[in-house]
């Protein structure tokens, strides 16, 4: 019960910093045209997000933010 509870909750963990994140990318959108430049996000973001840059144009766009697996970079204890 405790490792499930403590799944539960990593997971649930990295649900809230996946939402959250998807947030912060889509208020960067300056423009608003859906697309966020990948060296215009804070640098600790940048790999996590060329690996989400599925055309590799090195922009983001509102397909690649919602598929992009954002919260996944966390480490399980």
């Amino acid at each position: 019960l405790r490792t499930a509870t403590q799944q539960h909750v990593a997971d649930a963990t990295r649900g809230r910093v996946a939402r959250e994140a998807k947030q912060r990318v889509k208020e960067l959108d300056g423009d608003g045209d859906g697309k966020v430049a990948i060296d215009q996000l804070p640098r600790a973001w940048r790999a996590i997000a060329q690996r989400a840059d599925a055309n590799s144009d090195g922009m983001l766009d509102a397909a690649e933010i919602d598929k992009a697996d954002l919260g996944g970079g966390l480490r399980r204890r």
